[in-house]
């Protein structure tokens, strides 16, 4: 995947949140485009008074700095878009609980071609792992259910390995590449990019326990 598809597939992803069902393409990617904007200038635009638009958003203060936990109406995708467009060097911190993870995992996999084979599902996440448990189609057609769980760590040198630690897909016969797709949507949860080559930070800190992970680092 190239980085001008990494910026194709978040593009499609903030759409896909922030549109709705009753907004048009182009409003939607106007409304973006403004949010952008907004986020590169530090500044919020608007038509009231010029206290009214000095008012910083919550969620983007300090820069770097997103706690979907406690500020759910910024989504995971959108936080690693605005730490992706962050100079390098900048610090980042990423607090997000499983619903927010999982709704990222699941619309990565859609999104990436496997909308026909993924119709849902859900993240848990405790002592350090992270499990999908997944409603799927087979191949041949047949329904069912599966799950897959990673166990994440980062080495000496700050590389993330995602370490399966089992799938169960209940006899249902999937693609060969299935797996390494659902790996590659956890490693995006994780770093904003579904390899390293394509990923753009760097993690200094990982914690998945209680239902929260939290991720720390430097942008490239």
């Amino acid at each position: 995947m190239s980085r001008c598809r990494l910026s194709i597939l978040i593009l499609v992803l903030i759409l896909t949140i922030t549109a709705g069902c009753s907004e048009n393409f182009g409003n939607a990617v106007s409304n973006m485009n403004a949010n952008a904007t907004r986020i590169a200038g530090g500044e919020v635009t608007g038509s009231g008074s010029p206290a009214e638009t000095a008012t910083p958003e919550p969620t983007a203060e300090p820069d770097g700095y997103y706690d979907l936990v406690s500020s759910p109406s910024t989504s995971l995708v959108q936080a690693w878009g605005r730490i992706y467009g962050l100079p390098s060097g900048t610090e980042f911190t990423i607090i997000a609980d499983q619903v927010q993870v999982g709704e990222f995992t699941i619309q990565t996999l859609q999104l990436e071609g496997w909308s026909e084979t993924v119709r849902g599902g859900s993240a848990s996440i405790a002592l350090g792992q992270i499990r999908l448990d997944l409603a799927l189609e087979a191949e041949n057609g047949d329904f069912g259910s599966g799950s897959l769980s990673f166990q994440p760590t980062l080495d000496e040198a700050a590389q993330l390995h995602l370490n399966p630690r089992g799938a169960e897909f209940g006899g249902l016969r999937m693609p060969n590449d299935f797996i390494p797709a659902l790996g590659d949507a956890v490693y995006a949860s994780l770093t904003g990019a579904q390899t390293a080559a394509l990923s753009k930070v760097t993690l200094s800190q990982l914690s998945l326990d209680s239902g929260v992970m939290t991720v720390r680092g430097t942008v490239r």
